[in-house]
């Protein structure tokens, strides 16, 4: 019976030592795979870093490159910019000196109070001629005192390059007597037409470099201020230097 016990604790022995060594095999199987994948997972951390710390820096010298981009860009835009407004300054300069040259021209030729008015209006020069001087009454028709003005206009014209539009005003509250023309815009479009011919004949100017045509409104008298109410009735010219001298905002950037 001893016997039979004796060799149960053995049997149970060897049993309970099996199994212990099996479930420490089991525990250092375990720890290793733990191991592996925690070196794994340190190993992925640290390849994410390793990419978003690149990533980084490839945004950094992005955000560098486009600030010395920008830095040259603005550097280049001022430059531009102050060689713009100096071309601007210049052609202005130059533009005005034509438009004084041609303003002082006018007034040495057309010195007659009574008949002419000469003025400067913003970026043109004006003369303004008495109709009195020049038609018939309430008519179209050039009188023959009227070949002195427009021989001095047609000198003046050749000599000074310029560009140049022809308005006839006619004052409305003034009757017309003439039954030819429907009305004052009638006769006024009329009048600054044949005036344009009379050059073109003349060989002043050629028909398609002027602009000829009538207005009518009410005219008020003894407004020292507006010279417009210097005649009741009365042509004007617009000059103002030839396109070739006028400032060219593009070109003065060239």
């Amino acid at each position: 019976m001893k016997i039979i016990r004796l060799q149960l604790y053995i049997l149970l022995s060897i049993i309970i030592s099996s199994c212990t060594s099996q479930e420490i095999a089991y525990q250092k199987r375990f720890n290793y795979t733990t191991e592996y994948f925690d070196l794994v997972e340190s190993q992925r951390k640290v390849v994410e870093e390793n990419r978003k710390l690149k990533l980084e820096n490839q945004q950094l010298k992005a955000e560098k490159v486009n600030s010395i981009v920008e830095i040259t860009k603005q550097t280049s835009f001022n430059q531009n910019t102050d060689d713009t407004q100096l071309a601007i300054e210049k052609a202005m300069e130059k533009y005005y000196s034509q438009l004084d040259k041609l303003e002082n021209n006018l007034k040495n030729t057309f010195s007659d109070n009574k008949k002419y008015l000469v003025f400067k209006d913003k970026n043109t020069v004006k003369l303004i001629l008495n109709d009195n001087h020049l038609f018939i009454p309430d008519g179209a028709d050039l009188i023959s005192n009227a070949e002195n003005t427009f021989q001095k206009l047609n000198k003046f014209i050749k000599n000074n390059p310029q560009e140049f539009k022809i308005i006839n005003h006619r004052d409305n509250d003034l009757p017309l007597k003439s039954i030819r023309y429907a009305d004052h815009w009638d006769l006024s479009f009329e009048r600054s037409k044949n005036i344009a011919k009379y050059l073109v004949r003349k060989r002043a100017i050629f028909s398609y470099e002027v602009e000829a045509t009538g207005k009518v409104y009410r005219i008020v008298q003894g407004n020292s201020d507006n010279p417009y109410a210097t005649f009741r009735n009365f042509t004007e010219f617009i000059f103002m230097p030839k396109l070739g001298q006028q400032p060219d905002l593009f070109l003065a950037n060239k």
